[in-house]
């Protein structure tokens, strides 16, 4: 995941990051990129903006504090050449590509005819996780409970 974040973030331009719970550790990215860091969670803002600029990434770092599943999801006027998520899907309501579309409809207006999509999420179907995901989630667990529990907070529902 780290040499996909870096091929395509690294060429100068505006990269969003949707959910910065995951930090950036290690990763390497070009002094021109200028970040957009969006999520629901105040401190896990902070804490990837203070990240990026301990890393000299001091070049205007745009925090969001809104939900993924908001239709009004950015209002500010970059135009994205990344979006990266790591770890947020799974905790997107419905079917895996409406979710996919309905995100990129949110952002069209913020992206150009070759920005780049990309990210990694956790999979429902628990035969395809390892040994350590199998025993993270329990077998028969709730996911609409957890669901439930990650939505009570929204900031804006859409």
């Amino acid at each position: 995941m780290e040499a996909f974040y870096h091929q395509n973030v690294t060429r100068a331009g505006y990269h969003l990051e949707l959910g910065c719970g995951m930090e950036f550790s290690g990763f390497e990215f070009a002094k021109k990129t200028q970040f957009t860091l969006l999520d629901t969670d105040h401190n896990a803002l902070n804490a990837m903006e203070n990240l990026l600029l301990d890393h000299k990434f001091d070049k205007d770092i745009e925090t969001v504090l809104t939900n993924v599943k908001s239709k009004s999801l950015y209002r500010g006027n970059r135009i994205f050449n990344s979006v990266g998520s790591r770890h947020l899907l799974q905790w997107v309501p419905g079917a895996f590509p409406k979710k996919i579309s309905r995100i990129v409809e949110n952002l069209h207006p913020n992206m150009d005819e070759d920005t780049v999509f990309f990210g990694i999420t956790a999979l429902g179907d628990l035969s395809l996780y390892n040994p350590i995901g199998r025993f993270a989630v329990k077998p028969g667990q709730d996911m609409d409970a957890v669901e439930k529990l990650y939505n009570k907070d929204d900031i804006e529902s859409g």
